[in-house]
């Protein structure tokens, strides 16, 4: 073979590439993720390794639980969702999710949170976490009326059982999600947070004092599925398949999540 023929292979070779890459390009779809503050670091940060292998590219929309929970039945145009388990079981009923697609990606406790390099209160047990909310001067948490849930939980199973709902919900301010409330405790202007580990682990500023004690702990399983009312489905479905890679597992156990029992 001679060199002239060699160079020319050589050229087509790059030019087939650089074909097959501009296809791959071109074909790129915007997919739109929507999802509960709970599930953002977890979920953008496998998107991002999803976007380097593929060149799709995302569009989020975070809220509480049950405000995207809302959203998605009312016909939200979104490629994918991710929710907690018990919501997406009641999604499913609807028929607006795409049959095969669910994948349990883990589940997420609630716990509390501090300012960066204050004092940790102790919250091992019932007991201390009690004396630590009644002797906290501020708490915040996210609005149960806009649909948070760890919020819900916290206001209307942990504090009553705790005996302490009147004493703290006097000092408490509430946020639209719990990114929110976690902010105000970074930013030094509330003392304490109570909302899932995953979003205080997410917010610069914020530092994870650990989880609710044995007793009054929720564990709160996610799943992810396609949205009949996506413009994506083949993109969307890759996506679900990539969150059960190493890759995709890897982001939802940095976020703080706990494996999902079963794949």
């Amino acid at each position: 073979m001679g060199m002239t023929t060699v160079k020319s292979l050589g050229r087509v070779f790059v030019l087939a590439a650089a074909f097959l890459c501009f296809a791959m390009w071109a074909a790129a779809a915007e997919l739109s993720v929507y999802a509960p503050g709970g599930v953002r670091s977890a979920v953008q940060g496998a998107a991002a390794a999803f976007e380097r292998q593929t060149g799709h590219t995302f569009k989020f929309t975070f809220g509480t639980g049950g405000g995207i929970q809302k959203q998605i039945a009312a016909g939200a145009p979104a490629d994918i969702t991710v929710l907690p388990s018990k919501g997406m079981s009641e999604l499913e009923k609807t028929g607006i999710i795409m049959p095969g697609s669910r994948l349990e990606v883990g589940s997420v406790g609630v716990g509390v949170g501090i300012r960066a390099g204050t004092l940790r209160p102790k919250i091992g047990t019932q007991e201390e976490l009690r004396a630590t909310l009644l002797a906290a001067k501020s708490i915040t948490y996210a609005d149960p009326a806009k649909g948070g849930t760890s919020g819900t939980y916290f206001e209307k199973v942990v504090l009553p059982r705790l005996g302490i709902a009147e004493q703290v919900q006097k000092k408490s301010t509430l946020t639209a999600v719990g990114e929110d409330a976690v902010r105000l405790v970074a930013n030094g202007k509330v003392e304490i947070v109570v909302v899932q580990s995953s979003e205080i682990v997410a917010v610069p500023g914020a530092e994870l004092v650990g989880p609710l004690p044995k007793g009054i702990q929720s564990e709160i399983p996610y799943a992810a599925v396609v949205l009949k009312t996506g413009k994506s489905p083949d993109a969307a479905k890759a996506f679900i398949i990539f969150l059960d890679s190493p890759e995709g597992r890897a982001a939802f156990k940095a976020a703080g999540f706990q494996p999902a029992e079963k794949r």
